[in-house]
């Protein structure tokens, strides 16, 4: 068996986060309401939960 880092993604309950109190929770909110295309937020998502979480796997796919 062959495990492939690429092809592990990680998915995150952003309703969940978005009852945080905390940054992770204002950053979602802030980005759902922002006038951007659904794409897009997705990658911004992604990439600032990542950041958040301190990964430094913050390549877009």
């Amino acid at each position: 068996m062959q495990i492939r880092k690429s092809d592990l993604h990680l998915s995150y309950d952003l309703h969940e986060i978005l009852g945080e109190p905390t940054v992770r929770g204002r950053f979602v909110e802030d980005v759902l309401s922002a006038e951007l295309p659904e794409d897009e937020k997705r990658r911004v998502l992604r990439m600032g939960l990542r950041a958040l979480d301190g990964r430094d796997d913050l390549e877009v796919l």
